[in-house]
């Protein structure tokens, strides 16, 4: 989808990354997009909440390791 991030961004997600193993570029990229359109909302509340899920999902994903746990 993005063919090219400039430097400065692409050094702050890989700097991000390396801090944060059970995070990927997928779920950075939908947490940003989705901030980005939930704060310039549209006035389709069945989209807004639609992104509202991915969101939260970004956010508070439980690592695939600690869901085989319990």
């Amino acid at each position: 989808m993005i063919d090219a991030l400039s430097p400065e961004l692409e050094a702050g997600i890989e700097a991000f990354l390396a801090l944060r193993s059970d995070w990927d570029r997928k779920r950075v990229f939908d947490s940003a997009v989705s901030l980005f359109l939930l704060q310039n909302r549209t006035e389709n509340q069945q989209s807004d909440r639609a992104i509202s899920r991915i969101y939260l999902d970004s956010l508070f994903k439980i690592p695939d390791d600690l869901m085989e746990a319990s």
